[in-house]
């Protein structure tokens, strides 16, 4: 009977095409116009990472050869990506686009690029670190202003890659309307799903579990489908850590469709009063991470930092930062455990509402 109940509520979901649209197509229309609003900022964070080059090396070149080789070890990231080569086939190379640069490693370093922009502009920068490095005969360590304000560039697209955190979490809060759905329809006793629950010998429990079940499914696969264009087709770096954010996505998306459930069996007078308050909590969740105004979740942090703690919004953009950023998981699962935490809360509010209403009709 349960799989035929989570049949039968698949069904009803798929084919509600307002669903469908809000749970999948206006999450892609809203990250790709965050991906072309920050198009820039991608391609700089792109850019700043290991520049490949194309080294040849002339005479007196050992010294720069050496610290070429320094700057291109010993750390997390490398700066460069060195091929030693001659000068024709170093030539091929930055033509096939394998290459940004041909170095030119002599009495002096000489750089030569296909066009003008910001990877030929770091490489120059690293190239006069290593004239200064030789002039001063320092090596070229991570302790140089260079590296410095490299990262200064990694903590500005903290801002940029909020926006998109944001959009991979009203993904998940977006199931919701699901579990409202599913509770509104099969659960009002007005519509003929409803009442033929009513007066059916199938209990409360096995109808909402399906119910869930159901939901959560729709969700999740809305969630990953997006999750991959972002990813895949846009080419956004949500991540890499595959295994962890798929399974943290089925916990985001439990969180939404519960949240749907309790404002669902909520008493309203009018069903489009309760369709109201829900997108209201989805909008102020959203809002409160960055999604239409950049700052605002700082500014909670510093005012009501426990306004974050209890926003699943706040919850699922952290934990995607967590994993991109630290090398840990103590965050991330922090974050995932509030998660639970508020789908947890929620569960127990429905039952606790099901509960008096079965009471109720007694």
């Amino acid at each position: 009977m349960l799989i035929h109940l989570l049949k039968y509520s698949l069904k009803m979901l798929v084919k509600d095409r307002i669903i469908m649209f809000w749970l999948l197509v206006f999450p892609i229309i809203i990250g790709t116009f965050m991906h072309l609003m920050t198009a820039r900022s991608f391609e700089m964070e792109e850019k700043f990472a290991t520049i490949p080059i194309a080294v040849v090396v002339q005479t007196d070149g050992k010294e720069y050869i050496r610290l070429l080789r320094e700057a291109a070890a010993g750390q997390e990231m490398p700066l460069l990506e060195i091929t030693e080569t001659t000068e024709q086939q170093a030539q091929a190379l930055l033509a096939q686009g394998k290459a940004e640069g041909i170095v030119y490693a002599g009495d002096t370093l000489s750089l030569t690029v296909q066009e003008s922009g910001a990877v030929p502009s770091m490489l120059q920068l690293i190239l006069n670190r290593i004239e200064q490095c030789r002039k001063y005969d320092m090596p070229y360590t991570m302790e140089n202003s260079f590296v410095t304000e490299s990262n200064s560039i990694g903590d500005n697209m903290r801002p940029v890659m909020n926006l998109i955190y944001a959009v991979m979490a009203l993904v998940c809060l977006l199931a919701s309307l699901t579990g409202c759905e599913c509770i509104a329809t099969g659960w009002g006793g007005v519509s003929g799903p409803g009442l033929r629950r009513a007066v059916s010998p199938v209990g409360r429990m096995k109808g909402l579990l399906a119910d869930f079940l159901a939901c959560e499914i729709i969700g999740y696969g809305a969630a990953c489908i997006v999750f991959i264009y972002m990813r895949f087709v846009l080419g956004i770096c949500i991540g890499d850590r595959y295994p962890l954010i798929l399974l943290f996505l089925s916990v985001a998306v439990s969180s939404g469709v519960m949240m749907g459930m309790f404002i669902g069996l909520l008493h309203f007078r009018r069903e489009r009063l309760r369709l109201a308050v829900l997108t209201g909590m989805i909008l102020a969740c959203c809002a409160m991470d960055d999604l239409m105004i950049e700052g605002i979740r700082d500014a909670i942090e510093h005012s009501v930092p426990w306004l974050n703690d209890v926003n699943p919004a706040a919850m699922i953009s952290d934990a995607f930062y967590s994993l991109n950023v630290y090398s840990g998981y103590s965050r991330f699962l922090l974050d995932a455990g509030r998660l639970g935490g508020v789908t947890v809360l929620f569960m127990l509010l429905c039952l606790i509402i099901i509960r008096r209403k079965r009471y109720a009709g007694i």
